[in-house]
């Protein structure tokens, strides 16, 4: 069992430019990891939720759902935190809120989103320039005949890949392809057979690999003109009601995620041969949700989500292999729906706390 403890940390702003200053000397953590003190990204007198983090090879993109008027807002800070431009509202159709999706190709950020008619619904896909600026035009990723939920959206280095949940589709998760502008590439296909459950793509470049549950078991899929599927070995007892983490090295795939009841799991898996590692389970006593996963150089940084306890978020280390490093810390007393992404030398943490998006760094 990993066992936490809450360390006192000196948070402080940095002075000029609003700039993130991380802490000197975070005694007593094992390893030794650098905090910020969280920043507000959303704008005074606005309710928002659901955030969701890239980094651009600079900076970050930040999308979220504004909880008041039901609308995607978009912002970008460069790597220390410092907000470039201004809040881009996306959407200005009152789109129910729904929780984006957000990619980074390398010029452009495309976020998708899942649009509700009457009882149907499918994806949009709108698409920002590498300065914020976005285009007149944005695509629709849909048919009628899939009622669509859950979209999840990543570069492959030529084009994007999109999976979502298709209600029409007995729960199946599904895929589709999507050219260098956004546009549909012939017809969508199945991942699962059976009712799935929050598919996620990440991008690894010559293509992307997406993962899913169904029932007690982890799928993933190496994704490129077709899908290919393994299934991932579960040792664990009990259903697995939360997404799968995912996130890509350059040359495997590391997952994460929780069976019932509070079983908290880790591997490595290879995209060409479909073999992953022993999973590494370490057994939780509270309640966790959704883990979060994102690769350094050094190995993987987790962030895990503790709704019945104090601190609410928690981030830890592993190294290369995915065995455990040190301890965990607390990153916030309360959070909810965090996503985070690696970029330069630090991990970025967003959240939603109140109403208001929060950005915390953590430098390993």
């Amino acid at each position: 069992m990993v066992q936490y403890r809450v360390v006192a940390l000196a948070l402080v702003f940095g002075c000029g430019c609003g700039r993130i200053a991380f802490d000197a000397d975070s005694s007593g953590i094992t390893p030794h990891l650098e905090v910020t003190a969280p920043v507000t990204l959303n704008d005074p007198g606005t309710t928002a939720g659901c955030p969701t983090i890239v980094w651009n090879g600079n900076g970050w993109g930040v999308a979220w759902a504004d909880v008041g008027d039901t609308d995607t807002y978009f912002a970008r800070f460069d790597a220390t935190g410092v907000k470039q431009g201004g809040t881009v509202r996306v959407t200005n159709t009152a789109r129910n809120g729904y929780c984006p999706s957000l990619a980074w190709s390398g010029s452009e950020y495309v976020i998708a989103m899942r649009t509700p008619v009457c009882t149907s619904a499918w994806v949009e896909i709108y698409k920002l320039d590498a300065n914020g600026a976005q285009p007149r035009d944005f695509g629709s990723a849909s048919s009628m005949a899939t009622d669509m939920d859950y979209p999840s959206i990543a570069w492959n280095g030529s084009g994007y890949h999109l999976t979502w949940i298709g209600r029409n589709s007995f729960d199946n998760a599904r895929f589709m392809q999507l050219d260098p502008t956004a546009k549909q590439i012939g017809t969508d296909f199945p991942l699962s057979t059976a009712s799935a459950y929050y598919p996620t793509v990440i991008g690894t470049p010559p293509g992307s690999a997406a993962a899913w549950t169904e029932g007690n078991l982890v799928r993933f899929a190496a994704l490129n003109a077709g899908a290919v599927a393994y299934q991932m070995p579960i040792t664990a007892t009990g259903s697995i009601s939360e997404p799968v983490a995912a996130a890509w090295t350059g040359s495997a795939l590391a997952l994460a995620w929780l069976s019932d009841p509070f079983h908290l799991w880790f591997a490595l898996a290879d995209l060409a041969t479909g073999d992953t590692t022993v999973p590494d389970e370490t057994a939780e006593t509270v309640g966790q949700v959704r883990p979060l996963v994102a690769s350094y150089p050094s190995g993987f940084g987790l962030v895990q989500t503790y709704p019945m306890s104090i601190p609410s978020l928690v981030f830890a280390l592993r190294d290369a292999s995915g065995a455990k490093v040190g301890e965990g810390i607390p990153l916030a007393a309360a959070g909810s729906r965090p996503s985070l992404a690696f970029g330069k030398d630090r991990f970025a943490v967003v959240y939603a706390d109140a109403g208001q998006i929060q950005l915390v760094f953590v430098k390993p």
